[in-house]
């Protein structure tokens, strides 16, 4: 199988921009915009930890423990049909509930001991394919209020995908990529410099034999998926904004994306990188 270096990404002179993680963004309506970030991380993660520990929150270890692998649920990337299928012992409700969307920088600060021992994957998408979905999901089917919220005050000039592409300022889509299926793919498995935090990578459009391929490695059976992709329609401005904003989402998908295995391990992130996100 493939093997790519935890630091593939940040290999030229300029590593990647990793936008902050969403479950380790401030809520600037509360009152945590007033906190240095240090500071309200550091609480956030205090909070979280409180919260397991009483039973407010059943903790992502719990799940993951349950069969020994991390599925890093990057959004619109399949992500509960996956949880049913790594998590059998829970309805994909509960673990889709559990997992969240909790990306690597939040749960290796959550408890890098848990965090170190468990193997961790996720799965890519093609990010055009990707940000059609989010923007479809958010305009028109999301059953959330906060998504439906966000999409009145974010979305509603725009009447479809490609009049979106086509007229989105750069401000306007800065401040999107704050929402969760607006941030890179690399924001949910990278640390804050860009290297990566996972274990292995499969590709939402091969996961059928990408993620049997995983299974296999690590003595999973993970097989019986079925793949089912629309055509990618894209355009110059589509094509436009991944380049801009997703250039290091599209060389990693590429990458695994050619793999003959549909997948790739990772090679062990330096453990140096690692005690700068500990800390």
């Amino acid at each position: 199988m493939m093997i790519i270096d935890a630091q593939f990404l940040r290999e030229g002179s300029h590593g990647p921009f990793v936008p902050r993680p969403h479950d380790l963004l401030k809520n600037e309506r509360g009152i945590a915009r007033v906190l240095p970030d240090a500071i309200f991380v550091s609480a956030r993660i205090l909070y979280r930890r409180i919260s397991y520990v009483i039973g407010r929150k059943v903790s992502p270890f719990h799940l993951y423990d349950s069969v020994g692998a991390a599925f890093i649920h990057v959004p619109k990337n399949a992500g509960t049909f996956i949880n049913s299928v790594v998590y059998p012992d829970f309805s994909p409700e509960t673990s889709t509930k559990i997992n969240a969307h909790h990306s690597a920088q939040y749960l290796l600060l959550l408890d890098k001991s848990a965090f170190d021992a468990v193997k961790k994957f996720a799965i890519l998408r093609n990010p055009a394919a990707r940000l059609r979905s989010a923007f479809d999901y958010l305009k028109f089917k999301t059953p959330f209020d906060t998504d439906k919220a966000f999409a009145e005050k974010s979305l509603s000039n725009f009447a479809t995908f490609e009049e979106f592409c086509a007229n989105v300022d750069d401000d306007t889509f800065t401040e999107l990529m704050a929402w969760p299926h607006f941030q890179p793919q690399i924001s949910f498995i990278c640390d804050a410099h860009g290297t990566l935090l996972v274990n292995a990578l499969t590709v939402f459009e091969r996961m059928d034999m990408g993620l049997q391929n995983i299974g296999n490695a690590w003595g999973k059976d993970w097989s019986g998926i079925e793949v089912n992709t629309a055509p990618l329609k894209t355009n110059e401005a589509i094509t436009a904004i991944v380049e801009k904003y997703y250039a290091s989402d599209l060389r990693l998908w590429k990458t695994v994306n050619a793999s003959p295995e549909a997948c790739c391990l990772v090679s062990r992130p330096s453990s140096k990188f690692l005690g700068k996100m500990a800390t």
